[in-house]
């Protein structure tokens, strides 16, 4: 925690520590595995979908 004036300036890691329970715990391991999960389904989603040319699909035969 940093105070700034009157106010207290804290951290990503500090609040997450906070509400969600310090590095190691269950709680946390599942949180982060939660945030990674819905990460890499959006880069999937995000990704052009693009047809097969002629040259692919005939490679697959």
């Amino acid at each position: 925690m940093e105070q700034i004036g009157n106010m207290k300036l804290y951290s990503l890691d500090e609040v997450k520590d906070e509400l969600i329970g310090k590095v190691g715990t269950p709680e946390r391991d599942e949180h982060e595995r939660k945030v990674e999960e819905a990460l890499l389904a959006y880069r999937i989603k995000s990704m052009p979908y693009r047809k097969p040319c002629q040259c692919q699909a005939s490679d697959r035969e």
